[in-house]
């Protein structure tokens, strides 16, 4: 992503990467910012980043933002060289993305669809950011088993917050729901979530799936 920026009678900008090339534009352009008739100071920008990951982290499900909004987002990590853009299109609010597998699924007026994903990835590229997309799990699920009521725990009622654990259907069910997604978003990486879930002890927990899967894997909460 290394680029050589040299500003004499011309602007030249070498790179031995189309990205590098890029970000040497957005240099570029910073220079130009002041517009025409500004001057532009003979000078010579060696640049490369040092660090490999550089993103955002945009949370969808809570707060529903525009396809306008996250549009205009990707435009600014390009002119700032940030390279990932995580968004949390699931949380117990929301689910933010269509989906044929599951038609139920995308809540009512708070969702995308396949054309703003389009969009989205098409916004990404053009700029070299990548989308990272995060559906949490097994915690901060109520839209997913809200949508998908087969993901509930069999002895408890639906709408939980969490996913059932013990029960074979609610695994193939996210495998096909992750196949879904990663096709809609084809990046290097996906985020699962995973954080600040907890099932109940044991001797409290009313769901005999889960509880048997506890018991099986030696988990005690």
């Amino acid at each position: 992503e290394a680029y050589k920026l040299n500003v004499d009678a011309n602007i030249t900008i070498s790179a031995i990467s189309v990205t590098g090339l890029f970000w040497g534009t957005r240099t570029a352009l910073q220079l130009l910012s002041g517009g025409a008739g500004a001057v532009v100071t003979k000078l010579t920008i060696e640049d490369q980043p040092k660090l490999e990951y550089r993103g955002l982290l945009i949370d969808n499900a809570r707060s529903f933002h525009s396809l306008e909004f996250h549009l205009k987002t990707i435009k600014q990590l390009a002119s700032y060289k940030m390279n990932r853009y995580q968004i949390h299109f699931s949380d117990k609010e929301s689910y933010t993305l269509p989906s044929d597998k599951f038609p139920d699924l995308p809540t009512k007026g708070r969702h995308f669809s396949k054309e703003d994903v389009r969009q989205l990835q098409e916004q990404a590229k053009e700029y070299h950011v990548e989308i990272v997309p995060e559906i949490d799990v097994p915690g901060h699920s109520r839209a997913l088993t809200a949508g998908i009521p087969e993901l509930n725990c069999t002895d408890v009622a639906g709408d939980a917050v969490k996913l059932c654990i013990g029960k074979a259907s609610t695994y193939t069910i996210l495998s096909e729901l992750f196949s879904e997604i990663t096709a809609m978003f084809p990046g290097e990486y996906w985020h699962l979530g995973a954080d600040e879930v907890r099932y109940p002890d044991l001797e409290a927990t009313k769901c005999t799936a889960c509880k048997s899967k506890m018991e099986a894997l030696n988990f005690t909460k």
